[in-house]
């Protein structure tokens, strides 16, 4: 009797699901669709639970009715994180999802427990002009919306397809980022574009108190000789400099779409990343 308890125990341990990890949500970026994240999903949630949102407004979803929308986005993230009763949550953002990921890690809710920003900066501005001041520009949204018209959808087309061509190396991706971006709400993106550039997260990142991972893209440009790895290390670090507890890695190759380019180094970051399974 007590050796058949035994191995109806073993068996019942064998049957038994495996442990889960903490749980992951994915948040895409600018116009992008949560299928973004596919293929990092299928390595990486095998044993994990997984959540993967669309923003609304991108990739067909249904707008919001107003703005401001950044914080729109990460409360309408919060709502579902908490309908789902999710705790220790590695918040995983690409591009404008990584930027929300530090406005969560300055709010500190209970339920987040790691952030990893796939190619985000705290200022965006500051990378792209050193005399860049903080500030959502309305003038420059509403210039942003205007230069759409009088297009035909054609010439959007290959203007969408053209910013694909320069976001990832995978030419097999560029279609799907294009049907995405057309998809997509203007008026969203356009203010959501607006609002990120006028935010200077700089100083705020040292409020974040969970540990973060940044993962910056690389790739050479021929035509920008001094555009290289360490510089590229450089400004992230530079202006990630007051996070408490702060990774930075730089991909060996990669544009804007590091799940794209170098998915398997990005799978690899995020997994060291990750606590002990449970």
């Amino acid at each position: 009797m007590k050796t058949l308890l035994i191995l109806l125990l073993a068996a019942s341990a064998a049957h038994a699901e495996p442990p889960k990890g903490s749980p992951i949500v994915f948040i895409p970026g600018l116009i992008s669709h949560g299928d973004v994240w596919n293929e990092t999903v299928d390595r990486l949630c095998a044993d994990r639970d997984c959540h993967v949102l669309t923003l609304p407004g991108f990739a067909g979803k249904e707008p919001f009715e107003a703005g401001p929308y950044l914080p729109a986005f990460k409360n309408h993230i919060y709502e579902y994180i908490r309908s789902k009763n999710l705790k220790d949550v590695t918040w995983v953002g690409h591009s404008l999802g990584g930027f929300l990921g530090l406005l969560a890690g300055m709010d500190n809710p209970d339920f987040l427990g790691r952030v990893v920003v796939v190619d985000a900066l705290p200022f965006l501005a500051g990378a792209m002009n050193p005399n860049a001041t903080a500030g959502t520009d309305t003038a420059m949204i509403r210039r942003y919306i205007e230069s759409f018209a009088g297009f035909e959808e054609a010439q959007i087309r290959e203007a969408r397809l053209a910013s694909a061509r320069g976001n990832t190396l995978d030419s097999t991706q560029w279609h799907r980022i294009v049907e995405w971006t057309m998809a997509s709400d203007l008026v969203t993106e356009a203010n959501a574009v607006g609002e990120l550039m006028g935010l200077d997260l700089r100083d705020r990142v040292a409020e974040i108190g969970v540990p973060v991972l940044v993962l910056a893209a690389w790739a050479p440009f021929p035509s920008a000789p001094q555009f290289t790895a360490e510089s590229v290390r450089a400004t992230f670090e530079g202006q990630y400099a007051k996070t408490p507890d702060l990774r930075v890695e730089v991909t060996p190759k990669s544009r804007h779409f590091i799940m794209f380019d170098e998915l398997e180094w990005m799978v690899d970051q995020i997994r060291g990343f990750l606590p002990e399974r449970r």
